[in-house]
């Protein structure tokens, strides 16, 4: 068998690959949130997938609590693990679930926004779910660890901690997403920088 002594496939531009380690800069989220999609800013105050939010139904938010159905039910398929899921909803993600659910968008269209948008704050490859990788980086960075991002982004948990431990957490995901909360108003609000980090106490 003949070797051949170069590569056949040097020169050959290879497809770019969509990063999936993008989190969005504190300057990047204030000069965007001033134009973003209510249903982009739901993802990036609470963590939910895009395809979630824009799938959220009236039935399924109580009080403060969005409910997030494991299994199919009519247009909304389910989540990605088929486990139900409670998202915690801060006062101002609860703001803008009344807004979002009274006048609700279609999903394509916000995309198209959204890379509009980008394009005119000179922002490269900006994809909606930036912003749920960008909630889960806030968290982290907020000190709540690896566990409570898994555990608010509804990923699976296969440790065997997690199948001896049965608390839900409902009270601790609350005070994590008020403080995440809390932390985009002061970004958006120019108080916050990416040195300075405001810890929940």
């Amino acid at each position: 068998m003949e070797v051949i002594p170069f590569n056949p496939a040097s020169g050959i531009a290879r497809s770019p690959r969509r990063s999936r380690e993008r989190v969005l800069s504190d300057a990047e989220l204030r000069t965007l949130w001033p134009d973003l999609d209510v249903a982009f800013r739901l993802v990036l105050l609470t963590g939910a997938r895009p395809g979630e939010v824009f799938a959220m139904r009236a039935a399924d938010v109580d009080g403060a609590v969005w409910t997030q159905p494991g299994s199919p039910d009519g247009a909304w398929k389910g989540t990605k693990n088929g486990r139900t899921h409670s998202v915690q909803l801060s006062e101002a993600a609860l703001a803008l679930v009344a807004d979002h659910l009274a006048r609700p968008l279609a999903r394509r269209g916000c995309e198209e926004r959204l890379k509009k948008l980008a394009r005119r704050r000179g922002i490269e490859k900006l994809t909606p779910h930036d912003f749920r990788r960008t909630f889960a980086t806030i968290v982290a960075r907020l000190g709540h660890g690896r566990q409570a991002v898994t555990r608010l982004l509804n990923h699976a948990d296969h440790s065997v901690t997690g199948a001896y431990d049965r608390h839900h957490y409902s009270r601790e995901d609350a005070a994590i997403t008020d403080a995440v909360a809390r932390h985009v108003s002061r970004v958006v609000d120019g108080v916050e920088t990416d040195d300075v980090v405001v810890r929940l106490r």
